[in-house]
């Protein structure tokens, strides 16, 4: 089952994707949102007979936040080895992982701001997962159970924040999880285990290609994530997995026009200001 979000900013209603229809399921839940779907809002919905709800076609339709204030943001770095190399550092053994508040994500239709502290601000494009049931001590065999969506993002990084905080010995979230530092793409695609590693994503800044990449470059694929964030993370429906971004990463510029796609389809258009 696809959920989504749709409507005016601030007036989003929860509907089921069916075809090219919306599915108004709000006399059902009252969002997709951390309180919802903890509750067993998803599961509800699922059971439920839909065929006498109102449906509205998508076209032309705002898509909102997929999950209304997901319970966290989860990020992987150093997860593609041409990255690795750009960036001078040692090949991970496991999985490097690091967090972004709800407040990282960037409103739809909103231009990303180059925050005042950092002069160098990066693109780093990646494919986002969206977990779609409770997990913990996920085994790598099952964990394809725990999602059924992907979208693309950015992973807006202040370099030179970074640099001084590496410089001192110091933890550089900082430079990684300040506001609006995440891009999460408006619609989100059904994913089976079998299409993942088919998947191609680019990123065009000025309609100059900067990055491009497909899972299979991945250091650690998508189950190896899960299982690995499970055994120290409690996952929960709605938690966004930023997967790694591959080679090509490079600073951004007021007046810049940045635009991600995965299989061809547009995801994301932001402008910079």
């Amino acid at each position: 089952m696809k959920i989504a979000r749709i409507g005016a900013l601030g007036s989003e209603k929860p509907v089921v994707v069916e075809g090219d229809q919306a599915i108004d399921v709000s006399s059902l839940v009252s969002d997709w949102n951390r309180t919802e779907l903890e509750n067993g809002g998803y599961e509800k919905v699922a059971k439920a007979d839909l065929s006498k709800l109102a449906r509205t076609p998508l076209a032309g339709l705002r898509y909102g936040s997929p999950v209304a204030r997901p319970t966290k943001v989860i990020c992987v770095g150093l997860n593609y080895i041409a990255h690795i190399a750009e960036t001078g550092a040692d090949t991970p053994k496991e999985p490097v992982i690091f967090m972004k508040p709800d407040t990282a994500i960037l409103p739809k239709k909103t231009p990303f701001v180059i925050p005042e502290f950092s002069n160098d601000v990066h693109h780093e494009v990646e494919v986002l997962v969206k977990i779609c049931k409770v997990g913990k001590y996920i085994s790598p065999k099952f964990a394809h159970k725990y999602y059924d969506e992907i979208g693309l993002g950015i992973d807006f990084t202040a370099r030179d924040l970074q640099a001084e905080c590496k410089a001192k010995g110091l933890p550089w979230e900082l430079a990684k999880a300040f506001d609006q530092s995440a891009v999460v793409s408006s619609q989100w695609l059904p994913i089976t285990p079998k299409e993942f590693d088919s998947l191609s994503f680019e990123f065009h800044q000025n309609s100059v290609l900067k990055q491009h990449g497909n899972p299979t470059m991945m250091l650690f694929n998508i189950d190896q994530i899960i299982a690995y964030i499970s055994k120290f993370i409690t996952l929960k429906t709605g938690d966004l997995i930023f997967t790694g971004t591959p080679a090509g990463v490079g600073p951004i510029a007021i007046g810049d026009e940045l635009v991600g796609t995965l299989n061809g389809k547009e995801m994301y258009r932001i402008s910079v200001k």
